[in-house]
């Protein structure tokens, strides 16, 4: 969290509402700008002159920020945004100067709990500007963010007014924030053209302080321009982020609007490696088991086998509680923080008394912090590159070290915040319940005139089922110790470190279940992760177009009727069609039905795609698209591979394959199915 900085006013949590800049001294000691940070949306802005090295020291000092805005990127066409992807936040906005000129730009990060989008519509040809629209607390908020080249001239200071004033003009929108580097001097405000444009709007311009310093001047020129004053209660500006001659200063505010709630939860972390699992086992050979049997209870029984086992894990294995934040970089560590809020301290203090020695202090501080967030990080990879070289790895961590490694991000990070009825839902448990109520919905059909088909009753009955213990210890020796626990916080590792011990209470807590036909309550209980359904494919290789409308039409109808006797339905609307065809020339295509309804025939999909043929150099270079393949003789044979598509024969020279074509169905199920 970068500190905010003392402005001439009344202290900042008096009675006086148009007072917006805070004094960070004034009230870091009583936790106000923390709580700030926990219940109100913060912004901030920052000339950051090069933003990939510092990419690192971004994320630890300004990771509790809802909004980031940096101008002067110096991004350009050979920087991808998932290079100057940041942890928590979603995809950056940007905007380069060009696809391969240097200098200038601008880009914005959005945490993930806020709705956002671009408003191109807004954004003027030849002005480096960012527009975005937020949706906080039901209200419509447009987020520009401006980097100005010094000296220009009157034409892109009429395109800025120009941006503004559409800005302005939006009538969806119901608050306005501008920010960025307008290096035009508040400071010289005689002169100022930001001051007339805010003047013409109505704009209030809230900071104070310099922001740019030289060696021999400084000046406000980094702002926060806003049409309701109220509506950002507090803002001021921070410590730089780096030791330069010439720098730039934060400027960062805090928005009156509820912040979406980030939980933090504490959890158990147990440290197996250094466990006494002699011990542990010990303590399990002594517990009287048959007493917990005369309960005769199935749940109370479960209950006291599976306190036993944590009782006894707790004596013989070292373990601390931590906390666990999901928004936390994994090489971020508490030192850290305490460090970062001890350079702020230092820097209003320094600032504050104006003395040599105070900046020499807060000088070594940030150098330190600078240093230290830059070492955090390369050991955390260090410690990846080692964990790499450990030959009992699994393939699926080994997989996931990689991707740490590489700064690949995983594939989802959890369900993002839900629109419903025009509202954001942010909490877990709101969220289950919308995906419960929405699954319960599909199951609403009408049977009014439906005939369900009878079911054949089976002719045999298993009258009961009886477990052994060698069953039991044969299932808890297989059990993978790389699983996590559930519910309950037993690890499988404790399970498989005590087989002998175990092995008679589970066996008969599993006979006692089975006999008394009750399931125990904890064993219904699961943390459970909605996943994204594949589609379903099927494909066919035919001799004519129309022999491939006839049999997969076949098909489908047979889809269609099972789906019709059974109540399920299929959504047709999402069911697409491809056809790939040999010839150079594609015949017309007869038209594929499913519910009575046409399919879509598209020319690309995401799961069908490229040659198929194993020998086409095609294949070997990964080439995405059938329209690239240019294959050679080889792919003339019949030693070929069919994935989701044939191969391709892109000449029509008379050969045995001309009259062969290829018709890929995809058929995708609707929400309602799995």
């Amino acid at each position: 969290m970068g500190g905010i900085e003392t402005n001439p006013g009344p202290h900042p949590l008096s009675d006086d509402k148009h007072d917006h800049n805070v004094s960070f001294e004034s009230v870091s000691e009583s936790n106000s700008i923390r709580e700030m940070f926990s219940t109100s949306i913060s912004f901030l802005h920052l000339n950051v002159q090069s933003l990939l090295p510092k990419l690192d020291l971004i994320l630890a000092e300004y990771e509790d920020f809802d909004i980031l805005s940096f101008s002067e990127t110096w991004l350009n066409g050979n920087n991808s945004s998932d290079s100057v992807e940041l942890l928590n936040y979603q995809k950056p906005f940007r905007k380069d100067r060009g696809p391969m000129k240097s200098g200038g730009g601008v880009i914005v990060y959005v945490k993930e709990n806020i709705q956002s989008k671009r408003r191109d519509d807004l954004e003027v040809p030849g002005v480096e500007v960012i527009w975005i629209q937020l949706k906080i607390n039901n209200k419509n908020v447009l987020y520009g963010t401006f980097y100005v080249p010094p000296k220009s001239n009157n034409e892109i200071w009429t395109k800025i007014e120009s941006s503004i004033e559409s800005a302005v003009n939006d009538v969806k929108c119901d608050r306005i924030i501008v920010t960025g580097d307008f290096n035009d001097n508040l400071l010289n405000g005689a002169n100022s053209k930001i001051h007339n444009i805010c003047t013409s709007y109505s704009l209030e311009q809230l900071i104070e302080d310099p922001t740019h310093f030289t060696e021999q001047s400084s000046s406000l020129i980094d702002l926060i321009i806003t049409d309701n004053s109220d509506f950002v209660p507090y803002c001021g500006v921070g410590p730089p982020l780096l030791d330069q001659i010439r720098y730039h200063c934060p400027v960062m505010g805090f928005i009156n609007a509820q912040k979406p709630a980030c939980l933090s939860f504490k959890r158990k972390i147990w440290l197996y490696k250094q466990g006494d699992f002699d011990e542990y086992r010990r303590i399990l050979t002594k517990t009287n088991w048959d007493r917990i049997f005369s309960l005769n209870d199935v749940d109370k029984i479960n209950s006291e086998i599976s306190n036993r086992i944590l009782d006894a894990a707790e004596i013989s294995i070292p373990n601390r509680i931590v906390t666990i934040r999901k928004t936390d970089p994994a090489w971020l560590n508490n030192d850290l923080r305490k460090l970062i809020r001890k350079k702020n301290r230092l820097h209003s203090k320094a600032k504050r008394f104006n003395r040599s020695a105070d900046w020499n202090k807060f000088k070594q501080i940030r150098n330190k912090v600078t240093t230290s967030i830059r070492q955090a990080r390369e050991q955390y990879q260090n410690n990846l590159i080692q964990k790499l070289s450990n030959s009992n790895l699994s393939a699926r961590t080994w997989w996931k070290t990689c991707n740490q490694i590489s700064g690949i991000k995983p594939s989802h990070s959890g369900i993002p915040p839900l629109l419903k009825d025009d509202n954001l839902i942010f909490n877990d448990i709101d969220k289950a319940n919308e995906f419960n109520n929405f699954f319960a919905m599909q199951t609403n059909i009408d049977d009014t005139e439906a005939v369900i088909p009878d079911l054949t009753v089976p002719d045999y009955t298993l009258s009961d089922i009886t477990l052994k213990d060698s069953e039991v210890e044969d299932v808890l020796k297989i059990l993978n110790p790389n699983k996590a626990s559930g519910p309950d916080l037993i690890s499988p590792i404790l399970l498989k470190e005590a087989v002998s011990q175990l092995k008679f209470p589970l066996c008969k807590l599993f006979n006692l279940s089975l006999s008394k036909a009750i399931f125990p309550t904890d064993w219904k209980k699961a943390n459970v992760t909605p996943v994204f359904k594949n589609d379903t494919s099927i494909y066919l290789t035919v001799d004519t177009p129309d022999n491939t409308a006839e049999v997969l039409n076949g098909d489908l109808n047979k889809i269609h009727m099972w789906s019709s006797k059974w109540l399920v339905n299929f959504n047709s609307h999402k069911t697409e069609t491809m056809i790939v065809s040999r010839k150079s020339i594609k015949p017309s295509h007869p038209i594929l039905k499913m519910n009575d309804t046409d399919l879509q025939e598209v020319s690309t999909h995401k799961h069908l795609a490229g040659c198929a043929n194993k020998r086409c150099p095609c294949v070997r270079q990964g080439l995405s698209s059938t329209d690239s393949c240019k294959c050679s003789k080889a792919c003339r044979n019949k030693d070929y591979q069919i994935v989701d598509i044939a191969y391709y024969d892109d000449e029509d020279d008379g050969d045995e394959y001309d009259d062969n074509s290829v018709d890929t169905s995809d058929q995708t199920n609707d929400d309602s199915i799995d």
